[in-house]
């Protein structure tokens, strides 16, 4: 199937570039890789998902209390 896309701003166009030149992709072959990885769930296991809050967390330089991060996960807020 062949798709047409118009009207990429010229910045978006540049940063597509630049993705596909890193991974040694054409820009068709990195637009098909994007789109794909966008359209994907991604899954993780409350343990990666805490992980990722806390490196978060730090990041940010807030707090919040490792039960909380629990039960957002729990919660489905995470």
């Amino acid at each position: 199937m062949n798709v047409t896309l118009k009207e990429i701003p010229p910045e978006l166009h540049k940063r597509i570039k630049e993705a596909a030149a890193r991974s040694g992709r054409s820009l068709n072959r990195q637009i098909i890789h994007m789109l794909q990885i966008s359209l994907e769930p991604n899954k993780a296991s409350k343990d990666e998902l805490v992980t990722r809050i806390q490196q978060r967390r730090g990041r940010l330089g807030g707090f919040v209390e490792s039960a909380e991060v629990l039960e957002g996960i729990e919660d489905g807020r995470a």
